[in-house]
């Protein structure tokens, strides 16, 4: 059996924390059955045990069904919101950047993308940190590099926003996914020219759908709206929700539910 999980870096209001993505779980089919999946059930707690030791202050995942049953029941899974895309099908017409600015794919990151995150930073309450090392380690030193595309929105040569595609993603079929956004919230300029690139790619790779997911209740979601995206339930593919198991004290569902 194996769990597996990604340490993040989050800013919020109480301080830097970590935050676990937990990124895979399964176990030998022959290990499957007992009362209730007992050895997937005691390296889950074990691996509960070791973020609450070295201080993690939240796991959270998407956990298929059965996972999520064991979960709920045994390893303390609260389910926080059912999984929405934003989708903007191809027949829409393409997006123009704002006057004044322009695109360029980035081949590496440069300095300036530090100053773009703190200027995010300050619009938000609680976040999973994206400087340029996360960024780099995230994407330019990730083994399938190829699979991601970095895009700079920029007025004049001043960098106001960031963009990082994965052309092709079938978690939507026949989907080109935004795995990463950058923009200050409420900077439409910069929202449309991001987006701009985005559309471009989508239709250059003659993709079907262009997606992403968002906090329903952010600025980041509206804008995306405004520009022709739906709100899609993930069910109409394949479900996914959130859960997540908390271990700080300063962080409760409420928060989490209306600012991360």
């Amino acid at each position: 059996a194996q769990f597996a999980g990604v340490p993040l870096a989050a800013e919020t209001p109480f301080g830097p924390r970590r935050f676990v993505h937990c990124v895979d779980s399964m176990t030998h089919p022959a290990w499957r059955a007992g009362l209730p999946m007992a050895l997937f059930t005691r390296t889950g707690r074990h691996f509960g045990e070791q973020c609450v030791e070295l201080g993690e202050a939240l796991c959270f995942g998407y956990p298929v069904e059965l996972a999520f049953r064991v979960g709920r029941d045994q390893l303390g899974y609260v389910p926080m919101a059912a999984i929405d895309y934003l989708v903007r099908e191809r027949d829409q017409a393409p997006i123009a950047p704002a006057p004044g600015w322009h695109v360029e794919r980035l081949p590496t990151l440069p300095d300036e993308v530090d100053a773009l995150w703190r200027s995010v930073r300050a619009q938000h309450s609680c976040l999973v940190r994206r400087d340029r090392r996360y960024l780099d380690w995230r994407y330019l030193q990730h083994p399938e590099r190829a699979h991601y595309e970095l895009w700079a929105a920029r007025h004049g040569s001043l960098l106001q926003g960031l963009v990082v595609l994965r052309p092709r993603s079938e978690l939507v079929p026949d989907g080109t996914a935004i795995a990463d956004w950058l923009a200050v919230p409420g900077d439409d300029d910069a929202a449309s020219t991001l987006l701009c690139a985005a559309v471009r790619r989508q239709h250059e790779l003659g993709r079907r759908r262009l997606f992403t997911v968002l906090p329903p209740w952010s600025r980041e979601q509206r804008a995306l709206v405004q520009h022709g995206f739906e709100v899609v339930p993930s069910a109409t593919w394949f479900a996914r929700r959130l859960v997540h198991d908390i271990h700080d004290r300063d962080i409760s569902r409420e928060f989490l539910a209306s600012s991360w």
